[in-house]
């Protein structure tokens, strides 16, 4: 009986500790998500400004295109 006590006591012991190392697994990986996230949306933020940056200024070449066409039709 004391013997199976024992026992008994030393599985829970064990069970606790895979407990407790699974914890600290699925908080690590965790961890790494999250920072694996906040990456991926920097890189996204980046390209994003990138990309509206070009688009604003292709749309000031094209509105200084048009004001010169203006011009021109103005001069003729």
């Amino acid at each position: 009986m004391v013997q199976e006590l024992q026992r008994a006591c030393k599985e829970v012991a064990e069970l606790e500790q895979k407990s407790c190392d699974l914890s600290e697994l699925m908080e690590k990986k965790l961890a790494e998500a999250v920072e694996d996230n906040e990456k991926q949306l920097e890189r996204m933020e980046g390209r994003y400004v990138d990309k509206l940056a070009g688009m604003a200024k292709a749309w000031e070449r094209r509105f200084a295109r048009e004001k010169e066409d203006r011009k021109a039709e103005v001069a003729r």
